[in-house]
């Protein structure tokens, strides 16, 4: 008799491993999914970053080049050719650069004039590339 129960009992049993595998398979590709959606956000922004950051830079760099960061606030007030001339300088140089930095698949774009214009005696490349 306790031999047949014990096989009443097994035999209500059957199956359970499967639904327990089951569910362990659907969590673990569900925490799958979720780290390649996080990786890819996180390259997506640091790709974004250094597209920014190298065109900064190229901005910065034709700045310099074009002299208007060792003239006195005086001169830039009588010459506005000058800013038009760094700004121009600037805004090529970023042009340049920012193909050769790829985001998603594709050549970022800047929103917006790169110089500031805030502090007229003190440029300086502002970027904004939309994500």
């Amino acid at each position: 008799m306790q031999r047949r129960s014990a096989f009443v009992r097994r035999r209500r049993e059957r199956g359970q491993t499967i639904i327990l595998v089951a569910i362990s398979i659907v969590s673990l590709l569900a925490m799958a999914a979720l780290a390649i959606d996080v990786v890819t956000l996180y390259s997506a922004s640091s790709e974004t970053q250094r597209a920014a950051d190298a065109a900064a830079l190229a901005g910065a760099k034709a700045l310099a080049d074009s002299g208007i960061t060792t003239l006195s606030t005086g001169d830039l007030a009588n010459d506005p050719g000058i800013q038009a001339l760094a700004q121009s300088m600037a805004t090529s140089a970023i042009s340049a650069t920012l193909p050769a930095n790829v985001v998603a698949g594709s050549a970022p774009t800047v929103v917006g004039s790169p110089l500031s214009t805030s502090r007229p005696h003190r440029p300086h490349p502002r970027l904004t590339i939309p994500r």
